[in-house]
């Protein structure tokens, strides 16, 4: 089965939030990037096509992703308009950290088992030392 646990750990302050957020910038990591581009994907744990959108948000906000799973997996941002864009690719047992929004909604995409990770819908809080971490 899988989860997704969040907790609040101890995050320093990355700089001063933009003025008026339009989307997150990745921040540099050493995970496997991709090139961002919009992919529809579908699975029985994934939401409809644009059930969920990203409230628009000024307030900055980090997340740090944690993918404890067997398997690599994708990490999207859903942006404005319900679509998903591709941030990150982790490999098994690595993190990545995302400037974000409050508000903003992520979701890991399991690639060998092409579905999202179970419960992985993930909205940003103010917390700035929150976490999300993907396992069985």
């Amino acid at each position: 089965m899988l989860t997704v646990i969040g907790a609040t750990i101890v995050a320093a302050f990355l700089g001063s939030p933009p003025a008026e957020a339009i989307a997150p910038a990745p921040d540099a990591s050493p995970v496997i990037k991709v090139q961002k581009g919009i992919r529809p994907l579908r699975g029985r744990n994934c939401p409809r096509p644009r059930a969920v959108q990203s409230p628009h948000s000024n307030r900055s906000t980090q997340i740090r992703f944690i993918n404890s799973l067997n398997s690599p997996v994708e990490l999207y941002w859903i942006n404005f308009r319900g679509r998903w864009v591709q941030y990150a690719t982790l490999r098994p047992g690595q993190s990545y950290s995302q400037q974000t929004y409050v508000g903003h909604a992520w979701i890991a995409y399991e690639i060998n088992a092409n579905d999202c990770v179970g419960n992985s819908l993930y909205f940003a809080t103010n917390d700035r030392g929150q976490w999300v971490e993907w396992h069985y």
